[in-house]
């Protein structure tokens, strides 16, 4: 069982998380991440790098990004690393057709502590989506294609948007 210390450092991450996404800020979201943090979206990998380049072309064909921690879902506490899931409503704002989406999903974060500065830093991030709740269609909104490139390893580096 986590201590209330031990879950509102580990909190902060995913706020910090939170905040560089709706500041639209790449360097604060790379800052967040170990150098050979390993990232998940939909079952897809991607390195800090690809992960940094596609939220910098999110950033720029969005006119604004919301999320809301909606939920602590699990809390696996460790002095040197823990691991932590949150429920989070993901929304944006589509430059070009100024329509407002959303996705529910699940971040689940593997944290490592820095030896030197015993601070915390993100691993490995998995993202997908929460289980369709009885009642809804689950359809999940699409993220504007213009901002898609393709990749020479054949993946689609927006998937976490639609």
């Amino acid at each position: 069982m986590a201590t209330e210390k031990e879950t509102l450092e580990l909190s902060d991450v995913m706020l910090h998380l939170k905040e560089a996404f709706e500041d639209k800020d790449p360097d604060a979201l790379r800052k967040l991440f170990r150098q050979n943090a390993k990232i998940n979206i939909d079952a897809r990998f991607y390195t800090v790098a690809e992960f940094v380049a596609n939220a910098r072309a999110i950033f720029e064909a969005v006119d604004q990004i919301y999320l809301d921690i909606v939920g602590l879902e699990r809390v696996q506490p460790d002095p040197r690393a823990p691991f932590v899931s949150f429920g989070v409503d993901v929304a944006w704002v589509d430059k070009q057709t100024w329509q407002e989406n959303s996705r529910n999903l699940v971040f689940g974060l593997d944290l490592l502590r820095d030896e030197k500065t015993n601070e915390l830093g993100i691993h490995g991030m998995t993202v997908g989506d929460r289980p369709v709740q009885p009642g809804t269609t689950g359809a999940v909104p699409e993220f504007p294609k213009d901002v898609r490139e393709p990749t020479d390893r054949g993946f689609d580096p927006f998937s976490v948007w639609y």
